[in-house]
Order: structure tokens, then sequence, then C-alpha cells
């Protein structure tokens, strides 16, 4: 594969008879026609697009899962910083082998069932808390929301 070439991959849901959900990457059909085209290469990447990306919403479906269960108290904040680091690492992951994801964001609201505001903020507390140690467990999410947004809360995330 040409390293300065950057492949746009798109993800789609496939569902299976038997209800389990299914994802396959595909790349733009005009990558056939690049001169250093490998296809071997590329399909070995894309398979692991998929196993990674796979594993990616199992691990964001289980975090989200225990953010909503109210029970936990101490550390929950610890999931925000988990589920931000869980996309970052993917999408790292991913930069390093000259692929794109288009709109991931938009494929996570699809495939996990968060807001797009939602996961944006547990990738900006990632990005801005890049080290779990810098994170108190004993503050809650909103708290820290209240400091890189500025200050602004809505009046729902005010009474959460």
């Amino acid at each position: 594969m040409n390293e300065k070439l950057k492949i746009y991959v798109q993800i789609k849901k496939i569902e299976q008879p038997d209800g389990k959900e299914l994802y396959k990457a595909t790349v733009p059909l005009n990558l056939i026609f690049e001169k250093e085209f490998d296809a071997k290469s590329l399909e070995k990447e894309i398979s692991n697009i998929e196993k990674n990306y796979s594993r990616l919403i199992t691990n964001l479906k289980a975090l989200l899962a225990r953010i909503h269960n109210k029970n936990e108290k101490d550390g929950r904040v610890l999931f925000y910083w988990k589920f931000g680091d869980e996309i970052i690492n993917f999408i790292n992951h991913v930069n390093e082998k000259s692929f794109h994801i288009e709109k991931l964001t938009d494929i996570l609201m699809r495939d996990v069932g968060a807001s797009i505001k939602f996961i944006t903020r547990c990738e900006r507390f990632k990005l801005l808390y890049p080290d779990v140690k810098m994170i108190d467990p004993k503050r809650s999410f909103w708290s820290y929301i209240v400091e890189f947004e500025s200050g602004y809360l809505s009046h729902k995330s005010k009474n959460e």
C-alpha cells in the first residue's frame, strides 16, 4: 500500500438472520486503479478494521451500560474516560495504517446508541486528560465538562 495515500473507509451495519450484527468495511472502487494497488494487503487491512471495529462497539456498549447503571457511584467518571480512550485508540490505530473512517462519530451513534454530543465529550475528555491518573474518581463527569466547555451545562445536565 502507498503510505502517502489516505484510504477512506465506510462501515456498514448488516443485520444477520439470527439477529446478530455484522460490520462490513468498504473502500472506494477507484482504489484498484492506483499504481501500487495490493489486493491481498488491502483485504487483510479491511478485515482487521472490521474486527477492531466490532470489538470497539462491544466495548463501548459495555461501558455505556456501566455508565447508565446508577448503582455504580464511586469511580463512574473513569467509565467516561475509558469510553473516549477506546475511540481515540481505534482512530489512532486506523490512521497508522493510512485509513480514515468516514463519519466515525455518526456511525458510532448508530451502532452504540449514544448521542453525538456524548461521544464527542468523551473523546475530548480523553484528549484533555490523556493519562487516567489525571482523573479524580470522586468527581463527576459533569464537573469535568464544566471545566472544558467553559462552564456551559444544559438545564437537563445540571439536574443529573
